[in-house]
């Protein structure tokens, strides 16, 4: 017996639900600094401090508000005083650039691996460790905090210290290539790992081209050539 139109379930509006439940769970973890664990210093961040101080660095252009700290630490406003129990920009804005790359568009309820879908195996990326060994892929991309134990051939990994400020390590063809401090040795880093993306991967990171419109990462790369 066949429903009626009034009688059919309405499954895209509970889907709807659904996604909808999904992205505040997945939004309320990334801004508490719980989305990955490994990739801040802190275990967890207050939500406050998180949601002000990404509203200040959108203001503008070119992230005018980014801060960088010789001394590590931050100033909280809530409590009018410097600590280091408050991520850097450094720290807070590469993790913000991993959650990128793993939910394009800032689609929190999808997970990353609808949007590559046959491809999503190509170059995985992990965040803040590695799988167990017998599990490692031919090639792989990872952000992580401290460097592991063994690098494979087909690795290209960006390590972020913890500390602040953050010294950022970049290892391919089982050796270091760049280890980076400093006020743009953050951007240095993000370039760096896309540029390598792009010559030694394809341009592909967990079944996704860094060109696609999900990301649009590429066109920020290249330069038109000089007429």
């Amino acid at each position: 017996m066949q429903l009626s139109p009034q009688q059919t379930p309405s499954v895209p509006i509970m889907q709807d639900c659904v996604d909808a439940i999904t992205e505040h769970q997945r939004l309320q973890a990334l801004i508490k600094g719980e989305w990955v664990k490994g990739l801040l210093p802190q275990s967890s961040v207050r939500a406050d401090y998180t949601v002000q101080r990404i509203r200040e660095l959108a203001e503008g252009t070119c992230l005018k508000n980014y801060e960088y700290l010789g001394s590590g630490e931050v100033y909280d406003k809530k409590n009018k005083k410097w600590t280091l129990e408050l991520p850097s920009d450094s720290h807070l804005l590469l993790y913000l650039f991993c959650a990128f790359l793993e939910h394009p568009k800032w689609m929190l309820h999808v997970d990353a691996t609808s949007y590559a879908g046959a491809h999503s195996s190509k170059n995985p990326l992990f965040l803040g460790g590695l799988p167990p060994k017998e599990r490692f892929p031919e090639k792989y991309i990872a952000v992580i905090s401290t460097v592991p134990s063994v690098l494979h051939p087909g690795a290209c990994i960006l390590v972020v210290g913890k500390q602040a400020p953050p010294i950022f390590a970049l290892y391919w063809d089982k050796k270091p290539q760049f280890s980076l401090q400093g006020r743009s040795a953050l951007w240095d880093s993000i370039l760096l790992l896309c540029h390598k993306i792009k010559e030694g991967y394809g341009g592909i990171i967990r079944g996704m081209h860094l060109g696609a419109s999900a990301l649009s990462i590429l066109p920020v790369m290249e330069t038109e050539a000089e007429d």
